[in-house]
């Protein structure tokens, strides 16, 4: 029908789609359409789409949808964000602070405190970074030559110098280049109206996360949600390759009524995930399971009950 082919045209990446989209190039697209459906119906024919292989990668898309859509429902669905909590994020938190500053690296806290020294006595910063910095740009005075935002600058010099003002030049500040004194040159913040929708996005991402938790954990009480906690063990060592044996990959980790999750599958969601570092500890594997895996299991069983 059209409305096959205007989807099966819609899902072809860029570089199978015509230059030029006129008649002969949906004749292609058509054709397209035509092979893949012969080739499906082959597929079935020959017992393919039962393999089980198969029916485990498809069943996992299958899943992952339908979560997807029961997320979007229960927790996407209820997320508002008035301008008034907007306005007041941004005075409460003092955002949109930019400084441009000049900067004196010692590799000691003794070298520092001589240079505060010169500095209380009036010898002018660009004079004093001239002759003690040992950053490369001591030629220039220490002057950074531009401004910096607060997501800029490590959290110890964020902390350290974006309260001063115009002029004022903070103590030594540890770093992992030495000791560092800055010195404010200019200082000026950015308008509510240009931060908005930083301020929108950061918001939404911290009240979808609270909203999410708030679902899972409804989810999991109705579900009566049971983790069999001295099984971490064998988490741990399927995640680190340090010998899970069949029998310790079929153990109950987590049950909850209509589903639990085995050993072997929390060792395959973790490594799956690919967000970082792997879990080093227990604490850390409750928390990617809470986080990511257990929350994906509830909302597949709650989108199947209501006929998703």
């Amino acid at each position: 029908t059209d409305e096959n082919l205007s989807a099966y045209i819609a899902n072809l990446p860029n570089f199978l789609r015509a230059e030029v989209e006129d008649l002969s190039a949906y004749r292609s697209y058509a054709q397209g359409l035509v092979d893949r459906e012969i080739m499906l119906i082959e597929a079935e024919k020959r017992g393919i789409d039962e393999l089980p292989e198969l029916k485990f990668v498809l069943d996992k898309e299958t899943n992952k949808r339908i979560a997807q859509k029961i997320s979007r429902l229960l927790v996407d669905s209820e997320l508002r964000v008035e301008e008034s909590e907007l306005f007041d994020a941004y005075e409460k938190f003092d955002l949109g602070w930019e400084v441009w500053p000049a900067h004196i690296l010692s590799e000691t806290e003794e070298d520092a405190r001589k240079v505060i020294d010169e500095l209380h006595k009036g010898t002018s910063f660009s004079e004093v970074a001239k002759q003690y910095s040992r950053a490369d740009d001591a030629i220039k005075g220490g002057n950074l030559g531009s401004f910096f935002g607060q997501g800029d600058v490590v959290p110890a010099l964020r902390e350290a110098t974006f309260f001063l003002d115009e002029g004022e030049f903070s103590e030594p500040i540890r770093t992992k280049d030495g000791w560092e004194i800055v010195k404010i040159i200019k200082k000026r913040r950015k308008d509510y109206a240009t931060l908005r929708g930083y301020i929108t996005e950061r918001m939404l991402k911290k009240k979808w996360a609270e909203r999410r938790k708030i679902v899972v954990d409804s989810l999991s009480d109705r579900r009566s949600l049971s983790v069999k906690r001295n099984k971490v063990h064998n988490v741990l060592n399927g995640i680190f390759r340090r010998g899970l044996t069949l029998e310790n990959a079929n153990e109950e980790f987590v049950s909850y009524e209509g589903g639990r999750i085995l050993v072997g599958d929390a060792v395959r969601g973790i490594r799956g995930l690919k967000k970082g570092a792997l879990p080093p500890d227990s604490t850390a594997i409750f928390g990617e399971i809470e986080r990511w895996i257990l929350p994906d299991s509830l909302f597949v069983l709650e989108a199947r009950d209501q006929g998703l």
